[in-house]
């Protein structure tokens, strides 16, 4: 689901990629580009700049900083599935399970609950 508040929050200082943002918004507030049946973007090797989960976007776009991307990349995911489906649903759950087994695998001691 897209934003259009955050147009409006100082985060594109380029216009056309604000405007390009705001087109992309279709009338259900979902993008225009993201199938539902799939759930997958039609347009994911061509898509814009913004929804790219980069450091270097994260770094431009929301200030975050790049040795803190994954933190922050993560909390968005998670923000973002509990936000749309809930902290108990099956969404949330799978995501939970994923970032657990990055966690294992790279032996880090990430805590994101």
């Amino acid at each position: 689901m897209l934003i259009p508040a955050l147009a409006d929050e100082g985060v594109f200082s380029d216009q056309k990629e604000r405007a390009q943002y705001l087109s992309m918004i279709a009338s259900d507030g979902w993008c225009r580009h993201f199938d539902k049946e799939t759930r997958g973007c039609t347009i994911y090797d061509e898509r814009p700049r913004f929804c790219r989960t980069e450091p270097k976007v994260f770094e431009e776009l929301y200030g975050v900083p790049q040795e803190g991307f994954e933190t922050a990349a993560i909390q968005f995911c998670l923000d973002t599935i509990g936000d749309l489906y809930g902290e108990t649903s099956p969404e949330f759950d799978r995501y939970g399970r994923a970032i657990e087994v990055e966690t294992d695998e790279s032996g880090s001691a990430l805590d994101f609950n």
